[in-house]
Parts: C-alpha cells; sequence; structure tokens
C-alpha cells in the first residue's frame, strides 16, 4: 500500500463489513474530515482480504471461446438511452516498464485498469480510463499542452475531471455537505487511439509519472468480463453496468454490479460513489477474517449445498444498505456477498434461486473463470 488512495481503495472493498455510520471508522473520518461514508454495502470488497479489484479483461464483450447462449453482448448502459458501452478493448502495459496492471474493469461508458510499481512506492503508477469521445470534454483535452507520446499526439491538462468523489481531501468543494458527490479535478496526460475513444491516464504523484505510465500504457481491441461463475436465474430486469477484479495473486476477486434502467453508473474516478445497485456481487477466496464475520451472522442456511447466511439489517460486524439486504455464501473455498439495494425488488427467493442455478468456478484460479451471463 502505497499511497491513501491505495487505502481509501481498500476501505471501499469490504465496506459491508464496516461498521454502522456510528462506528470507529465513520468516527475517525467525521473527527478528520467530518465526512463519513454511508451505505457502504453496495460498494464492495474490502478491507483485510482484498486491496484492491479490476477485471481480467475489461469490455463486456463476446468470448471467443464461448459460444450460443453463453455469449455475452456488451455491458448495460445503466438506463441510459444515449450512454455508450464501454469501448471493448483490453488496457495493457509494454514488457519492462516496471509496472504491472493491479485490476481492469469497466463502469458504465469506461473502460479503466489501475496499474502500480513492481518494486517502486515513488513511481507507483495510475489509472487509465477509455471512453468514447462523446463522454469526453474533447474541446477541453485539445486545448492542453500537446506532448508526443509514443510516437502519437497526446495532451497534458493540469485539471480535468476524472470522477466524482465524497472525500474532501479529492473534491473541488471542500466544505460542501457531506452527502454530496463532488467533481475530481486532477492532472491527466490523453490522448484519441486509432477507434477514437479518448486514452487518459490520471492519479500518478506527479507529471512526471504520468509521462511515465503514458508511455507504458498499450490498448489492444477486444475485451472479454471474466467471473469465478456464470449466472443462472438472475432477477428480471437487471443487466451488468459495472464489474471490476484482480488476478494479482494475493489479491483475487472480483466485483460485479447489475442494475435497472434509471440506475446511476458508479463512478469510481478516483473512489467508488455510493450506489445502491439493483445486486451486487463480491467474491474473493475465504480466509479466517470472513469466515468470522460470517460465523458472527449465526447458523447457516445451506442452499444447494453451500452455507449462507441472510441478513437485513446492520450487526454483528456487516453494514447493510438501508431497505436492503445481504446474502454471505460459502462456495468451496470462495466467499460470495450477494448486495441487494432494495430487497423489496431483489427478494430473498430471487437470491436463493440465483445460489440454486449458478455455476460456481474456482475464485483462486482466474484460468477458470468464464463469462457471467448465460
Amino acid at each position: 500500500m502505497n499511497d491513501i488512495r491505495d487505502l481509501e481503495e481498500a476501505l471501499t472493498r469490504h465496506e459491508f463489513l464496516a461498521p454502522p455510520p456510528d462506528g470507529l471508522i465513520e468516527g475517525a473520518y467525521r473527527g478528520a474530515r467530518r465526512v463519513r461514508r454511508r451505505r457502504l454495502a453496495a460498494a464492495g470488497l474490502g478491507v483485510a482480504a482484498v486491496v484492491a479489484a479490476g477485471s481480467i479483461t475489461p469490455g463486456m464483450v463476446s468470448d471467443p471461446g464461448d459460444s450460443g447462449p453463453d455469449r455475452v453482448a456488451g455491458p448495460a448502459t445503466s438506463g441510459s438511452s444515449t450512454l455508450p458501452a464501454a469501448p471493448a478493448v483490453t488496457i495493457g502495459l509494454a514488457a519492462n516498464s516496471g509496472l504491472f496492471v493491479l485490476n481492469r474493469g469497466f463502469e458504465g461508458a469506461r473502460t479503466f485498469a489501475t496499474m502500480r510499481s513492481e518494486t517502486s512506492a515513488a513511481d507507483w503508477g495510475g489509472r487509465v480510463t477509455v471512453q468514447a469521445a462523446s463522454t469526453v470534454d474533447t474541446a477541453r483535452l485539445l486545448a492542453g499542452e500537446p506532448l508526443t507520446v509514443r510516437g502519437h499526439p497526446a495532451y497534458y491538462v493540469d485539471r480535468f475531471p476524472v470522477g466524482t468523489s465524497r472525500f474532501p481531501a479529492f473534491s473541488t468543494v471542500p466544505d460542501a455537505p457531506e452527502a454530496s458527490p463532488r467533481e475530481v479535478l486532477a492532472p491527466v496526460v490523453a490522448w484519441p487511439d486509432a477507434a477514437g475513444n479518448w486514452v487518459i491516464v490520471s492519479a500518478s504523484r506527479d507529471r512526471a509519472g504520468l509521462e511515465r505510465l503514458a508511455a507504458a500504457v498499450e490498448i489492444t481491441p477486444g475485451g472479454v468480463v471474466r467471473t469465478p461463475y456464470r449466472l443462472g436465474v438472475r432477477p428480471a430486469g437487471i443487466s451488468p453496468v459495472a464489474h471490476e477484479s484482480s488476478d494479482v495473486t494475493g489479491s483475487r476477486n472480483s466485483r460485479l454490479i447489475l442494475g435497472v434502467p434509471g440506475d446511476p453508473v458508479p463512478d469510481s474516478g478516483v473512489l467508488p460513489t455510493d450506489v445502491d445497485a439493483a445486486l451486487t456481487i463480491l467474491v474473493a477466496p475465504r480466509d479466517l477474517y470472513l469466515d468470522d464475520h460470517a460465523a458472527a451472522l449465526g447458523a447457516p442456511t445451506p442452499i444447494a449445498g453451500h452455507d449462507t447466511r441472510y441478513v437485513t439489517t446492520s450487526g454483528n460486524g456487516v453494514t447493510v444498505a438501508p431497505n436492503g439486504s445481504l446474502l454471505l455464501a460459502n462456495v468451496g473455498s470462495c466467499s460470495y456477498t450477494l448486495s441487494v439495494g432494495d430487497r423489496n425488488k431483489v427478494t430473498y427467493d430471487d437470491l436463493k434461486r440465483l445460489i440454486e442455478t449458478t455455476d460456481f468456478k474456482d475464485c483462486a484460479e482466474p484460468a477458470t473463470w468464464v463469462g457471467p451471463l448465460s
């Protein structure tokens, strides 16, 4: 963990295990920044077992290894008919760059990846996004300082929108009410790729770091989301709006957010915003931390041979969204958390049916992962 942003990203990963809003974490933030994160259950995996997440390959596109009904046509547009799909590309790194891809994924119309240094905290990487020109303020980018990156024109912009945050440290309006998401402006290096999408590099320590990362980025056509499961019967009317996972040893995990028309698009340009998604599926290898929290919820209820625990209120070490629910399932050596924003729309019976009909793979072995939809 090299930077406060790594810590804050980590805090989102097991947020369903965080204390309720009057707990220690929120108290610490209130004391330091008068900030708290609410509705923690919808946001992600968390603090002890997983440092960060991203996808094996971004973009929810057809898997060449799949056929027929197993094909995945494309990511949902989160209810907006004008929002294009995330570009079907893979964000990678040049050989011998000294960096590695920590995570990849997509959120709404944006494909993203997070990079970190293999050895040095001083040159720790950053974040790369690819998105359609129609979703970017191209005039603002083109007005930036011209650069040349790997032989093609690029632009440096000192303050460019990279996402939203509820944390004042990354906000342009630090004294705004804590519940209001605020635009985050940050230095970026950006350029259009061969398909006309914009590649935007941000979140490095300084301009030199941005330019080093930009020079290492490689964008290749095609990408496919893979998860450690293929969903069976899922609740009607919901489809993927975001995905992130990591195949880094020790941090292997997957998060898939499914939404309905009208849901806000998840936006984690700096940190994930609070999104009461219809259904979020979080997966990570089991460990003592997760097992202890599950055991604190009482005796398990078997579903299709898997131990499960279902809660609708916060307590015993877990936080549930208002009107939501949480189903924890131990599937072999993997821990599944199904987080629901509104249990009247996604019911316990829906979750039970999903567990009964899902084809589970090995969450610790990305080679076994498949497209999530059938």
